[in-house]
């Protein structure tokens, strides 16, 4: 069994906090495109668990958006710890799913934990503006006032990740996102499924509510689905393609 990988090495959805297997009961293979060698089985998910996971989203965005943000940094830096402690489960998978040499693929996953602390740091920065109102001549009073501006989360955020750099580029939607208080759902690239288990345990896992990020694979073109996930299991979609292994 490969690192990272669940026992049995079939995946799970996690919607709503509850970890399911897909309504269609179908899973398509994950394969390593360096041997060919079968890596595990992908859920395929239904449009009924896609709104599902957008729901399951959309209801925590309130408590989100108002989770204070000394909350949201200490998320954001436990998820680069986890993610440091994973680092070569992280970079084998990748290696083994996109066909990148494994030396790129560990400086990807350095590259993604610098992402996650600066998103923590980036917290402090979410500042709004003032200034005095006396340059407004109505309504009377202004001379006294003063305006100012705050920077509000805008809601559920749906990042798209490319099969390039599938945890880094990820990373950079996932952690701003979450940082400014806003609950995300993710579709990592198809040619990476794998590498979102141990993502998600490094990520997910650490929000305080469930489905504080969710998941939306792809199966096939034109064929999509969203799945809410909060979580510590694997959730593949189909099959890897690259070249080179992970040596």
């Amino acid at each position: 069994m490969i690192a990272g990988i669940p026992g049995g090495g079939r995946g799970a959805l996690l919607i709503g906090g509850e970890w399911r297997p897909p309504a269609s009961g179908k899973y398509v293979p994950v394969t390593d495109p360096s041997t060919g060698r079968p890596i595990g089985e992908a859920p395929v998910a239904s449009a009924d668990e896609a709104r599902a996971a957008v729901e399951a989203a959309a209801a925590v965005a309130d408590s989100w958006g108002a989770t204070p943000g000394h909350v949201r940094a200490k998320v954001l830096r436990a998820t680069a710890v986890r993610l440091r402690d994973d680092r070569e489960t992280m970079a084998r998978l990748i290696a083994s799913e996109v066909g990148k040499p494994i030396v790129d693929a560990r400086v990807e996953v350095d590259r993604a934990i610098g992402v996650y602390e600066l998103a923590a740091e980036e917290v402090r920065q979410l500042t709004g503006e003032s200034f005095p109102a006396d340059a407004y001549e109505r309504p009377p009073g202004n001379e006294q006032r003063f305006l100012f501006t705050v920077r509000d989360p805008i809601g559920v955020v749906v990042a798209i990740g490319p099969f390039n750099f599938p945890l880094n580029l990820l990373s950079h939607k996932v952690a701003p996102a979450l940082a400014a208080g806003n609950p995300v759902v993710a579709k990592p690239t198809s040619s990476a499924p794998a590498r979102r288990r141990p993502f998600r345990t490094a990520s997910a896992s650490r929000w305080s509510r469930p489905s504080m990020l969710g998941h939306r694979p792809r199966r096939s073109p034109g064929d999509r689905c969203f799945v809410a996930c909060a979580a510590r299991t694997f959730c593949p979609t189909d099959c890897a393609r690259g070249r080179s292994p992970a040596t």
